[in-house]
């Protein structure tokens, strides 16, 4: 009945407090501007680089966003008008 493996699978009253600590520590909420650190409060504005920003820095120009928005444009124009042609046969009228 005193088997290792069974003892080393029931977890202990210190893991349960060590398992909680790491689950709570990751879910900080970011409320900072991430341009110039200014509190955001509840208007924070989500870039599409996933950055989030204030009503001053919320434009690309203004942050120096890095996404590329003409590739997107680009990859959105060809998933949304797919390339249609014809029948090449020579027999058909």
């Amino acid at each position: 009945m005193n088997d290792p493996t069974s003892s080393a699978a029931a977890p202990g009253p210190s893991d349960s407090v060590v398992s909680a600590t790491l689950i709570s520590s990751p879910s900080k909420i970011n409320n900072r501007c991430e341009s110039c650190n200014r509190k955001l409060g509840l208007m924070g504005f989500t870039c599409r680089c996933g950055r989030v920003f204030c009503q001053f820095d919320r434009y690309p120009l203004e942050h120096s966003c890095n996404y590329d928005f003409k590739k997107a444009g680009r990859q959105s124009l060809a998933k949304e008008n797919p390339v249609i042609r014809g029948d090449k046969l020579k027999s058909r009228m």
